[in-house]
């Protein structure tokens, strides 16, 4: 019964964590970095998976000069982007890892 209910907590714990996606053609609303200057935010249009506050965050990561960069310019030559990210499922914020110009 122990292996049962433990087997049915590791489910359910990896079920409603995360989903990791990859989210291409979407457009960059705006972009900027959170007060506390280790996070970025990239605002996106289709918003198909309702993240958070319309937009996808990369937090502490130590490209975020990078992220800030594909942002702006994707943004600033109307190109449309790939953004990976996973989706809390807890709080809806995406969490991203990666942004491409298409």
């Amino acid at each position: 019964m122990k292996k049962f209910v433990f087997g049915l907590m590791v489910f359910f714990v990896g079920f409603s964590s995360a989903n990791a996606v990859q989210h291409g053609g979407l457009t960059v609303l705006g972009t900027g970095s959170e007060a506390n200057g280790s996070d970025v935010y990239v605002g996106i249009s289709p918003n198909a998976n309702n993240c958070l506050y319309g937009g996808v965050y990369f937090l502490g990561d130590k490209q975020l000069n990078r992220v800030l960069s594909v942002a702006l310019a994707a943004k600033i030559s109307e190109k449309k982007v790939r953004i990976d990210y996973e989706k809390d499922a807890a709080s809806g914020q995406c969490n991203g890892y990666g942004i491409y110009v298409e």
